[in-house]
């Protein structure tokens, strides 16, 4: 498992984690802030190189 520095937090995650709470279908008044599925599928292609 690799693992990095979640911006100038100082603490490490695993590369894998990369916020997966922010992907799914966004619901009026619920989770209007995640990813559809073509900004998931960008996010994690970038996140695997």
């Amino acid at each position: 498992m690799k693992y990095t520095t979640l911006g100038n937090t100082g603490i490490k995650v695993s590369r894998i984690c990369v916020g997966c709470m922010s992907y799914g279908k966004a619901s009026e008044n619920f989770h209007e802030w995640t990813l559809g599925p073509e900004d998931t599928q960008a996010m994690v292609k970038h996140a695997i190189k």
